[in-house]
């Protein structure tokens, strides 16, 4: 996960959150952040309809990847 400012992006594990999720083209989903570590995930089939999970649909735990901060720094730092 990368912060810079109060915007936050995902950037490792996709492929094993895709494949756990079953999703495919056609599909939406909703991320709600918690503002602290986690992420909830609403994932809609096709048409926009809720897939019938138990809710949360998905818990995304970010609390043990680095949240970018580090890299942004270093990246202005190498551009000074």
């Amino acid at each position: 996960m990368k912060k810079r400012g109060e915007t936050v992006f995902l950037t490792v594990g996709w492929e094993n959150f895709v494949k756990d999720n079953e999703l495919e083209d056609g599909k939406m989903m909703e991320f709600i952040y918690d503002c602290d570590r986690t992420f909830y995930v609403v994932i809609f089939g096709h048409g926009g309809v809720s897939e019938l999970r138990v809710f949360p649909q998905a818990v995304v735990d970010v609390g043990d990847y680095a949240t970018g901060e580090e890299e942004e720094e270093e990246e202005k730092n190498k551009s000074n």
